[in-house]
């Protein structure tokens, strides 16, 4: 057995060892799956998707404003400064960032988009809304309850906007020639006259916003 060694009086003791210095990043940021779905990850290019991450990484979690400098971006991202710039136009084209200048410093506020389509798959209406780390949860539940619910104009935190169909719709007219004519589902219902018939098909479109259409005197 170990023999157990006690302390003389007055001796000095050595202080236990410290753990080194120790620092990990464990910071994350949200990618969502629509913009592989959109086909917008298959149009950007590896330098535009570079600067993209480099952007969301530097985004304050309360505000969702970002400002790494371009010589930032591209020391990042192993890039030219002309890359940078190409891609932060590519990214403005595509919709996922704006650019303001604040002094002479650029902020960048990213979007997320999420296409909500109908029944057969054919979108009628897009969600989207500046990314703020913090509210992301929020988001998600916005739309998620726009969904359940059906009502595309509830949304509380993100942004609906309608998407225009083009519907074919085939007049026929006295003498029976028929026109092949291209109108928006929005047209195409507030030609229904019955009011609770075009509600309930502006509501399985999506589309809410329908305009009375004129009253039949006959």
């Amino acid at each position: 057995m170990a023999k157990r060694t006690t302390p003389t009086p007055g001796a000095s003791v050595a202080p236990p060892a410290q753990a080194p210095d120790m620092h990990a990043n464990t910071r994350w940021f949200h990618l969502f799956r629509a913009m592989i779905d959109s086909g917008d990850l298959a149009r950007m290019d590896g330098s535009t998707f570079k600067v993209y991450a480099v952007i969301k990484a530097h985004t304050d979690m309360q505000t969702g404003a970002a400002f790494p400098g371009v010589e930032t971006i591209a020391e990042t991202c192993g890039l030219s400064r002309m890359q940078v710039w190409r891609a932060l136009q590519h990214l403005e084209e595509l919709g996922y960032v704006t650019k303001t200048k604040r002094g002479r410093h650029n902020v960048y506020q990213l979007r997320e988009k999420i296409s909500i389509p109908d029944g057969k798959g054919r979108a009628i209406a897009r969600a989207s809304w500046d990314y703020i780390p913090s509210l992301v949860q929020a988001a998600v539940a916005d739309v998620r309850q726009v969904l359940l619910s059906g009502d595309l104009a509830g949304a509380k935190v993100v942004h609906i906007e309608h998407v225009h169909i083009q519907v074919n719709v085939n007049e026929v007219q006295p003498g029976g020639v028929a026109n092949n004519l291209q109108v928006t589902m929005a047209e195409a219902l507030n030609t229904v006259k019955d009011p609770g018939l075009r509600a309930q098909l502006a509501k399985m479109t999506g589309n809410l916003l329908v305009e009375d259409a004129p009253k039949d005197d006959t």
